[in-house]
């Protein structure tokens, strides 16, 4: 089972200030290991031709650690600067522009039509009364022309064949990172929150079954009938492009890092920009130790 540690900020160091130092550190000692070599050559006069190996070989190394460094703490400072937090409405027109782009330009969803933001919203809504979590990544410093904060992607549990109380316990997973900012580890920091509140049993699924006429009501008729249950399961749905399968592929290698298991592969059930698309589907489930009653 993967460690889900939960960070609404996400950080590896104690602040701004000693990463800025560590970079500063880092780069000095690189400084002062080139400073050193090129002392030593000039102090035994030793032509570059016939630098030993060995000596060779420690300056690379040196060198390359102390990049390594660098590269980490400006990672982690990238890093710093974004918060995942639950969805608003003031959200979704940012929602609807990613999803747009899936939409026109991949294979990465079945829809083939964008749909209007009155879509998303009702997502939205129907997430917040079901009790269902609908989280966005944002970027602390970097913001919208008319000043909103930059959604980098989102994530959300929606019912898995919702209109049936008996799968109250499981929920399908969609995710999706702003085309342009896949490869920073966003999708990783939204998806450890969702199922770091599963795991916790803190997604409690409002479900409710709609029942129509029923004689005892009245021709015509209906009544909900009401279920909560804590979430349990959670589907992940992978559109498969076996024409073109780099993204299906890195999508559910990915979910299994995550503990995700494949359950099952459905060839050819959908067509789109010429190809043929399967579905893959893979499932997490909560830890026994943990009472869902």
């Amino acid at each position: 089972m993967v460690e889900l540690e939960d960070n609404a900020h996400v950080s590896l160091f104690s602040s701004y200030t000693s990463d800025w130092r560590a970079i500063i550190y880092a780069s000095l000692r690189i400084a002062s290991v080139c400073m050193y070599a090129l002392i030593q050559f000039r102090e035994f006069d030793i032509p570059h031709q016939h630098v030993c190996p060995r000596m060779s070989y420690i300056l690379f190394l040196n060198i390359h650690l102390h990049f390594s460094c660098v590269y980490s703490c400006i990672f982690t400072i990238k890093h710093k600067m974004i918060t995942s937090r639950p969805a608003t409405l003031a959200d979704i027109p940012q929602v609807r522009d990613i999803n747009h782009w899936y939409i026109v330009n991949s294979c990465s969803t079945f829809a083939t039509t964008p749909p209007p933001i009155s879509h998303y919203e009702d997502i939205l809504r129907d997430l917040m009364r079901r009790n269902l979590p609908f989280y966005v990544i944002v970027s602390d410093t970097r913001k919208t022309p008319d000043g909103a904060d930059l959604i980098l992607g989102y994530a959300y549990l929606s019912p898995f064949r919702g209109h049936l109380l008996s799968y109250a316990p499981t929920v399908e997973l969609s995710i999706f990172m702003r085309y342009d900012q896949q490869q920073y580890g966003y999708g990783t920091i939204i998806l450890r929150k969702l199922l770091r509140l599963v795991q916790e049993g803190e997604v409690e699924h409002r479900c409710e079954e709609r029942v129509g006429d029923i004689p005892r009501i009245g021709f015509g008729s209906s009544m909900g009938v009401m279920k909560t249950s804590l979430v349990r399961n959670v589907i992940a749905i992978i559109p498969y492009d076996t024409e073109a399968p780099t993204d299906g592929e890195r999508l559910r290698q990915w979910c299994m890092k995550w503990g995700f298991i494949e359950k099952g592969q459905l060839e050819n059930v959908g067509r789109k920009m010429g190809h043929w698309i399967d579905t893959v589907y893979l499932q997490w489930t909560m830890p026994e130790e943990i009472d869902i009653q």
